[in-house]
């Protein structure tokens, strides 16, 4: 998948996430959140492979094996120091980054996302200073 279509996914999945959390379909809205850091992620992964450079074989496997656990996807997109770094210099983006990072992708098969599961979610990938996603906007 381009890395192009990775950042527009990324944008339709956060829509359709606000759409789901107004019409009060919590748990789809907290999968479909997630699942945009998700392709956010990979979208940062995706700009570590160049044309005509056959990628390294652990690049390759860590994107399959890592799939869907974006703390570990933060490693494959060889973001873990900036993380860090953003981490200690605000108390908010860390905040934020400790609701998204508990987010897994089986949860799609779980009724029981709360409406505040879903919002505080939503607030915290999309906050417009200290958001993860103007984080990882700066390194996609």
């Amino acid at each position: 998948m381009k890395r192009s279509e990775l950042k527009k996914l990324t944008a339709m999945r956060l829509e359709d996430a606000r759409m789901l959390l107004d019409s009060r379909r919590y748990p789809a809205c907290y999968y479909l959140a997630g699942y945009a850091v998700e392709c956010a992620l990979k979208a940062c992964i995706a700009k570590q492979f160049r044309a005509n450079t056959i990628p390294t074989r652990k690049l390759v496997n860590s994107i399959y094996k890592y799939g869907h656990d974006l703390d570990k996807l933060v490693g494959v997109a060889e973001l873990r120091q900036t993380l860090e770094q953003e981490r200690d210099a605000s108390p908010d983006f860390e905040a934020n980054w400790n609701v998204v990072k508990d987010w897994k992708s089986d949860r799609r098969y779980q009724l029981g996302a709360t409406r505040q599961d879903a919002q505080d979610l939503c607030d915290a990938i999309n906050d417009p200073i200290h958001g993860v996603l103007q984080w990882l906007h700066r390194h996609w």
